[in-house]
């Protein structure tokens, strides 16, 4: 296990949360969005695309009011001119069970501007599960693995060794519903005191 590279949450490139569906992508943009008005006072933009359904995430709606953030039902063409507006993607989960959905989600990522990609994954699920999700994921080449849920999830060793089976680093670790809450950099330190308590 290392430390991420970067901290995602400061990029300067629109960020896409994907994953299956209740992984908790809706309650971690809520946070993602919290972080940045409140720690880096820099106002967000939120494109709430629709996949193979509808993206119908009205708790997304209501915070980016709260915070002031701009609503986007499509995606701009246009980059970026400074200063930088952080973009966040929101789009429905995909169901992995279905191939034909996996390959209408990643060819509707493939039609978006540049985006860095990061995998979602609801702690709480088997392993085998979360390894079928990894797998159905990795061809859209996620940057990152993000853990939700942590707050009912004890067992922290299962989720190391599931993290030590794949290439993709995990990057952040998100737990409860409350916004912001618990919304944090992966560090080993800190994931393994929880694996060992002293």
């Amino acid at each position: 296990l290392k430390d991420p590279q970067s901290d995602p949450r400061e990029a300067n490139h629109p960020i896409l949360l994907m994953g299956s569906p209740g992984c908790g992508k809706t309650t971690l943009l809520c946070k993602w969005m919290a972080h940045q008005v409140f720690q880096q006072q820099r106002n967000p933009e939120v494109w709430q695309l629709d996949g193979n359904y509808p993206n119908t995430a009205e708790s997304l709606v209501l915070y980016a009011e709260m915070l002031g953030a701009s609503m986007l039902r499509y995606p701009r063409n246009d980059g970026p001119e400074p200063p930088y507006t952080p973009v966040l993607i929101d789009m429905p989960g995909v169901a992995i069970e279905d191939q034909s959905q996996l390959d209408a989600y990643e060819k509707r990522l493939e039609g978006l501007p540049e985006h860095d990609r990061y995998l979602v994954l609801n702690a709480c699920y088997a392993n085998r599960l979360l390894e079928n999700q990894i797998k159905a994921f990795m061809p859209m080449n996620p940057k990152g693995i993000i853990l939700t849920h942590l707050d009912e999830e004890r067992s922290w060793g299962r989720l190391a060794n599931l993290l030590l089976g794949t290439n993709c680093p995990a990057v952040l670790l998100s737990g409860g519903q409350k916004i912001p809450g618990t919304f944090e950099l992966f560090r080993p330190s800190r994931f393994m005191a929880n694996v060992m308590p002293l």
